[in-house]
């Protein structure tokens, strides 16, 4: 399940910096000043491959709590983190990319 997880947040991120880098540099061209582009939809398209850091930070967390945590360090508490973390990354893309 961790790496169902992991992979899920892998694609969420790859297609969601590709369709908002591509959206930007539509929406820049010809000319800079066709239309505003939020802050967010330009930070993400700038920094965006950065965050692909984030499936194997939480796949590193995963690990180490499936190697028998307690409480917090939980396999169920980080698998349902990671669900989260997907459904963030997918709905922060998304406002990026359908902002208008």
């Amino acid at each position: 399940m961790i790496r169902v997880i992991a992979i899920t947040q892998f694609v969420f991120l790859s297609l969601g910096f590709l369709a908002l880098t591509i959206i930007v540099k539509a929406s820049t061209y010809p000319d800079a000043s066709a239309q505003p582009i939020p802050a967010i939809s330009t930070f993400l398209a700038q920094y965006g491959a950065w965050f692909l850091l984030v499936p194997v930070l939480w796949t590193v967390f995963a690990m180490i709590c499936q190697k028998g945590g307690r409480g917090l360090l939980s396999l169920n508490s980080a698998q349902v983190s990671g669900v989260i973390l997907s459904a963030a990354i997918l709905g922060v893309y998304s406002y990026a990319i359908f902002k208008p």
